[in-house]
């Protein structure tokens, strides 16, 4: 189960031991059989293989596959969590290219909103326009899609590329005020709503996150991470030992 400790999937242990072969079907609960029933999407498993290669940011993933096929989720959030969910429904390379943009049209518009030096939410958002690239090389190869230089679909796929790039480029523009203040962590950590290990988690925090300092106390840090299913920074403590001076 190397997606479920990779990705931060938070699956039940029947559901685990199902998947495993070792309890049959019908023992599952109908909570499980929901979350079994988004498991066998292939959007959820294409995603699910980008994040455990390395080949997206991971928080992102395991944000999106949290909420797969969910109903109640924030409108930004959602356009981009429907890009995979499309690849459920169809195998029409324009209508998925279609997703894509409309995302992409959304996270530049928060980006352009976006203060150029608050680094957590810039960098939360080029993780998931990083997301839509990785999820589109992936379609083309399962789709064997092959077109001339000269299609409009390449086209438009290059020149989100470079928007997204560019928008990258900006991000890691430094800040050596508000650097100092940053962190990072190389291996995922748990964010509690208090200093104490036994506390209400909050998130799981990825090594592709940014972390803001904003207090320490005792082995805890107080500190400010970038949630994709909320599209907002959130705050709550993360054990200070955790914790990575960026390069």
């Amino acid at each position: 189960m190397e997606a479920k400790s990779r990705l931060g999937l938070h699956l039940s242990k029947s559901l685990v031991s199902v998947l495993g072969g070792a309890k049959p079907f019908y023992t599952l609960s109908d909570l499980d059989r929901h979350s079994l029933l988004k498991m066998s999407g292939r959007g959820f498993g294409t995603l699910a293989a980008i994040g455990v290669e390395g080949r997206g940011p991971v928080g992102a993933i395991s944000d999106l596959l949290a909420a797969y096929g969910e109903l109640d989720r924030p409108p930004g959030f959602d356009m981009v969590a429907a890009v995979p969910e499309i690849f459920d429904t169809t195998d029409d390379v324009r209508t998925i290219v279609k997703s894509i943009e409309g995302a992409w049209d959304w996270l530049a518009g928060q980006l352009a909103a976006t203060s150029k030096t608050d680094l957590v939410t810039t960098q939360g958002l080029v993780a998931l326009a990083s997301l839509l690239l990785a999820f589109w090389s992936v379609i083309v190869a399962q789709l064997d899609y092959k077109g001339s230089a000269e299609d409009p679909t390449k086209a438009q796929i290059e020149q989100i590329r470079q928007e997204i790039r560019n928008a990258a480029n900006e991000a890691v523009r430094r800040d050596d005020d508000r650097e100092r203040h940053i962190r990072s962590i190389d291996r995922p950590a748990p964010l509690r709503d208090e200093p104490d290990g036994r506390s209400q988690l909050r998130r799981t925090v990825f090594p592709d996150q940014l972390i803001r300092v904003r207090d320490t106390r005792g082995l805890w840090a107080y500190v400010e991470v970038y949630d994709y299913a909320s599209n907002q920074p959130i705050s709550g403590w993360i054990s200070r030992a955790r914790l990575r001076r960026r390069n």
